[in-house]
């Protein structure tokens, strides 16, 4: 598969400029959050600047929550830095680990508090996973298929599968794979509670990613070529994603992992951070660097070779 394009944002900002100002510059440290029902628990996260939100594409759709405005705002993004394709041959494939949890625990937190015929039906329709799937195809007027994957470990590996067969079947030319996380109170807690966050090594994020995907086809139309690690094949650079807020054994750890650069710190932990990664790997392509391995620390997700 080509990747014609790339949207994003997270901590760091907005985009491929933003990303590549971070790997030379770092990022500005993380806020504190304070869990509204425990004021006493506060934690370090790397949250996405509010700011960032005030596009007329995000204000148009006042009702959205927070996961299906970043979602808005990554893929708003991405088709940005390509030539737009047609749409109705455009397929969106979401992939995400834990959800719009936070609308789902405000649906639940209503129903509790003022009954069980109360439930507020905007919460509701947030709380379905595939509602920023929608939200971006609204957005962008796109006619072809929408799917969520969620896992809390190979989301994003599972969403670049479907994308593949999707594009070798024929139903689509064009896939808009993305990935969405957001920080949300109850995944806070929990983490607190389990001991998973600490001020250096394990700081929750939160952000969204898009790549634009189409069959393989001439170099000088792509920003890179994508597929899964191949048997024999040597690359020039490795990056090692670790993102997961989870700490998690490498059972099929390589020297070539073990050696490999990561930047997974950008963005802060969370469970599709991976794609990230990917962005990275499609920056660090030059003349002299021509194929780049991004591995998934977990080994949850199959290691990806990018090419010029």
């Amino acid at each position: 598969m080509d990747i014609l394009g790339i949207g994003l944002v997270a901590h760091f900002g907005k985009g491929m400029g933003a990303l590549k100002d971070a790997l030379s510059n770092g990022v500005a440290p993380p806020s504190t959050y304070r869990l509204p029902h425990r004021q006493e628990i506060s934690t370090p996260v790397y949250s996405i600047p509010d700011d960032l939100f005030d596009i007329p594409a995000i204000r148009a759709a006042r009702r959205a929550n927070r996961f299906g405005k970043m979602a808005m705002l990554a893929a708003a993004d991405c088709l940005e830095s390509s030539l737009p394709p047609p749409l109705d041959r455009v397929g969106i494939v979401l992939a995400t680990g834990l959800g719009p949890h936070a609308s789902n625990m405000e649906f639940s937190g209503g129903l509790i508090q003022y009954g069980l015929d109360q439930g507020s039906p905007t919460h509701f329709s947030h709380s379905v996973h595939n509602s920023a799937a929608a939200y971006v195809s609204n957005m962008l007027k796109t006619h072809g298929p929408a799917t969520t994957i969620t896992h809390f470990q190979s989301a994003v590996g599972q969403a670049l599968q479907v994308a593949k067969a999707w594009l070798d079947s024929g139903r689509v030319d064009y896939v808009l794979l993305g990935a969405v996380d957001e920080i949300g109170e109850l995944m806070l807690y929990i983490f607190h509670e389990g001991q998973l966050i600490d001020k250096t090594d394990r700081i929750p994020g939160e952000g969204s990613a898009f790549l634009l995907l189409s069959r393989s086809g001439p170099a000088s139309s792509r920003l890179a070529s994508i597929q899964p690690m191949r048997s024999g094949v040597e690359a020039d650079l490795c990056l090692v994603d670790d993102s997961s807020i989870i700490p998690l054994p490498t059972p099929h750890q390589t020297q070539a992992v073990a050696t490999g650069a990561s930047y997974s710190h950008l963005w802060g932990k969370m469970p599709t951070g991976y794609i990230f990664s990917l962005a990275c790997a499609a920056l660090k392509l030059t003349p002299e660097v021509q194929k780049v391995l991004c591995v998934d620390k977990s080994s949850a997700i199959p290691a990806m070779l990018l090419e010029r």
